[in-house]
C-alpha cells in the first residue's frame, strides 16, 4: 500500500459521528455559514465515491453522519465561530 493509503487508513479507521466531524472541520476550516450545506453534499459525494472504489469500513457510518441535521449543525457552528462571513 502507498504511504497515502496507509495515511488515509490511520486517520479514517477510528470512529466517526457527529462529533467528530464537529471536532475535525471547523477548527482546520474556516467558511462562511451559507457554504454549509453543499460541503455536506461535497463530503456525502466524497464518500459515496469511496464506498463504491475502496469499501472502507466506516463509508456506511459516515454517511450516515452527514445528513441534513449535519448541514444545519455545521452552518450553526461556522456561523458562531465566524458571525461576519
Amino acid at each position: 500500500m502507498s504511504a497515502g493509503g496507509d495515511l488515509w487508513r490511520s486517520t479514517f479507521t477510528s470512529k466517526f459521528d457527529r462529533d467528530g466531524m464537529f471536532d475535525l472541520v471547523p477548527p482546520k476550516v474556516s467558511t462562511s455559514a451559507d457554504e454549509a450545506e453543499e460541503i455536506v453534499q461535497e463530503l456525502q459525494a466524497f464518500w459515496t465515491f469511496l464506498q463504491r472504489e475502496f469499501s472502507p469500513a466506516n463509508a456506511a457510518t459516515c454517511l450516515k453522519v452527514l445528513d441534513e441535521k449535519a448541514a444545519r449543525e455545521l452552518k450553526k457552528d461556522a456561523y458562531e465561530r465566524h458571525p461576519n462571513t
